[in-house]
C-alpha cells in the first residue's frame, strides 16, 4: 500500500510522533535456531524495518553475538 501523506501538511506546524504496536508473529518454538529463522524473516521485511538493506545483516549479527555471550555466561540454558 503507497503512503498516501497528507494534502494540507505544513512544516511550519510542530513534529508529531506516533506508535504503533502490533503482533507480527513469533518464533514457531522457544529455540535458539526458531528465533534467529523468525528474526531472520522479521527483519528483512522492508514493511517492518525501512533501512538499507545491509542494517538488517548487521543487527541480526549483533543479536546472534549478543546470545552467544549470553551462552557462554550461562552454558547449558536455553531462551
Amino acid at each position: 500500500m503507497p503512503y498516501k501523506g497528507t494534502a494540507d501538511f505544513r512544516h511550519d506546524h510542530p513534529e508529531k510522533t506516533g506508535v504503533l504496536i502490533t503482533n507480527l508473529g513469533t518464533p514457531d518454538a522457544p529455540t535458539t535456531s526458531a528465533l534467529r529463522r523468525y528474526l531472520g524473516e522479521f527483519l528483512w521485511d522492508p514493511r517492518v524495518v525501512e533501512v538499507p538493506r545491509n542494517e538488517p545483516e548487521e543487527l541480526a549479527e549483533r543479536v546472534r553475538l549478543a546470545e552467544e555471550q549470553r551462552q557462554a555466561q550461562y552454558p547449558g540454558r536455553e531462551l
